[in-house]
């Protein structure tokens, strides 16, 4: 069932905030982040030779924006349609996606300061962070969900899922996640080799996102306003 144009914008906002808030949470942890989040956080600590993340964040926004331009043009190689529309509309995506990354970071390091005096002990704090890394993952898989489903502009890492997933894998959302996680983890591998082994966002969540992400989405689009079908898709999927 096709949805208003207002209906799928306001999925998408809502998208983006989350987005924003959920991304930023798992980073904070420093248990694991996205791997795609972590790939970022990593060419940025080889570059800069530290697995600080005070010292790299403020550059993470337009580390992303360089990825995400580079991979918009693999999506493109891969559509079945060449649509430079879309193209330069999901790079708009990528430009509040990237930077509410960014600054909602501090925004979470300021909260856990806050209540780490309150917390017991450091297993009680570690139980916290997981519990927490747990929850912003769930986000993120919430996030992409809707925006997916809203299907107005997607972030180009998104889309390459989104290319995966309808028009390779019939649908199947675990595949295309898997898939797509393939080029991040490379590009990170490759990172901390040089920046002599020290790992950035990568660890606990970063494994669960893997295994997770992919049955989450699923789980949303059934369970998260289950009336709001993924829209306008340009054709059927390829058999």
């Amino acid at each position: 069932m096709q949805k208003s144009f207002t209906y799928r914008l306001v999925m998408l906002i809502i998208a983006l905030i989350i987005a924003g808030l959920t991304q930023a949470l798992t980073i904070t942890t420093e248990l694991g982040a996205t791997i795609w989040s972590a790939s970022s956080l990593n060419i940025l600590g080889a570059i800069f030779q530290t697995a600080d993340l005070s010292k790299i964040n403020g550059y993470n926004g337009t580390t992303m924006l360089i990825m995400s331009l580079l991979l918009g043009l693999l999506n493109m190689k891969l559509s079945p349609e060449s649509d430079w529309g879309r193209f330069f509309r999901n790079l708009l995506f990528v430009v509040p996606f990237s930077y509410f990354i960014q600054f909602f970071v501090p925004f979470w390091q300021f909260i856990f300061e806050k209540i780490h005096p309150f917390i017991p002990n450091d297993t009680a704090w570690f139980g916290l962070m997981i519990f927490l890394d747990i929850v912003g993952l769930a986000g993120v898989a919430l996030e992409i969900s809707l925006y997916q489903r809203a299907n107005l502009i997607l972030h180009p890492i998104d889309d390459l899922t989104f290319i995966l997933r309808f028009y390779y894998l019939k649908g199947n959302s675990t595949k295309s996640q898997l898939i797509s996680f393939l080029i991040p983890a490379t590009i990170t591998l490759i990172s901390v080799l040089l920046n002599h082994g020290q790992l950035i966002s990568v660890g606990f969540g970063t494994v669960w996102a893997i295994f997770t992400q992919g049955p989450l989405i699923a789980f949303f689009d059934k369970h998260v306003c289950p009336s709001f079908k993924h829209q306008a898709l340009v054709r059927e999927a390829l058999n």
